[in-house]
């Protein structure tokens, strides 16, 4: 699908959504193990599949990017799900130019659910395999939930997924 400044929300949530059901676009396949005993550290600059824009406005692709570390205060999370929602629609589309600093390739998917893979220096509130979800918060665009592993800070953006709750609706909500 093609999006473009002139494209309109609708017509960038049309496209997105016809692009997932024509399988050009696999959401599917960011699905992260549904068993987290296999959780393990990954060796630095290891890849992870992720969607990403490489330019304003840009076709969202799938890609193979580095998987990010968590730095001080961070909590590393291998996504299970994630959503779409009118933000990531706008950041596709190339709408937030000059609103947001980018970060080249762009990650999208704010929201998230999954499940803590690594903690970095300091978090206390979570250990490896909780179960999380949240909303990535970041000051700038680049790290999202369309991938195989976000970080975010744990101070904020992040909860425990409560009990009973399955992934996909902790990441829509």
């Amino acid at each position: 699908w093609v999006a473009s400044p002139r494209t309109t929300d609708n017509e960038t949530e049309a496209n997105l959504r016809n692009a997932i059901a024509e399988g050009s676009l696999h959401i599917s396949e960011l699905r992260a193990p549904s068993h987290i005993r296999s959780l393990h550290r990954q060796p630095e600059g290891a890849a992870m599949r992720a969607i990403v824009i490489d330019d304003y406005g840009a076709t969202p692709h799938l890609a193979d990017i580095p998987s990010p570390d968590p730095g001080p205060g961070e909590v590393l999370v291998q996504v299970r799900a994630s959503s779409i929602n009118g933000f990531d629609v706008a950041v596709a589309a190339g709408m937030l130019r000059g609103a947001m600093e980018h970060r080249f390739p762009v990650v999208l998917g704010k929201d998230f659910a999954g499940v803590v893979a690594r903690v970095g220096e300091g978090v206390s509130r979570f250990a490896i395999g909780d179960p999380v979800f949240g909303v990535v918060m970041k000051p700038y665009l680049g790290d999202g939930g369309f991938a195989t592993y976000v970080t975010v800070g744990e101070a904020y953006g992040i909860a425990p997924m409560p009990e009973g709750l399955d992934p996909a609706s902790a990441g829509a909500l």
